[in-house]
């Protein structure tokens, strides 16, 4: 059976269960592991730019465990996805010169709100594992 999640104007897609269960079980130190490794991840993107193979492949994975670990519809998805890594502004077609400002801007954006969901599963999250909701 096809596993079909919406989130956000995209569908996720995966084959039933079975190749969802690892990011559907995690236990707190798997959940606080992942969160870390992908807060990581990040200082290699600080050369690369929002159109770069390597930023693309970070953001859904990062997209995808935190609608893993807090639910595709949470609200912690939806403050990742409003972060913005390339500038609000443009003029005809083309990008303000302030692009590379934008995207750092964005990485660190997006680095404290890791910072902050790891705390929060360090709090607040049982050690037990639990079905993700």
């Amino acid at each position: 059976m096809a596993l079909e999640l919406r989130g956000r104007g995209e569908i996720w897609r995966g084959v039933g269960n079975e190749a969802n269960k690892e990011l559907q079980i995690m236990d707190k130190e798997q959940k606080l592991d992942r969160l870390g490794k992908q807060k990581q991840e990040m200082q290699s993107l600080a050369s690369a730019d929002s159109a770069s193979p390597e930023f693309q492949k970070w953001h859904r994975n990062t997209r995808v465990l935190l609608g893993a670990i807090f639910g595709l519809n949470s609200t912690h998805v939806g403050e990742f996805e409003s972060i913005r890594f390339t500038p609000k502004i443009q003029f005809g077609g083309s990008v303000v010169p302030d692009n590379r400002a934008g995207f750092s801007h964005g990485l660190q954006r997006a680095s404290a709100l890791l910072e902050s969901l790891i705390d929060e599963t360090e709090h607040f999250h049982e050690d037990d594992k639990q079905p993700a909701s």
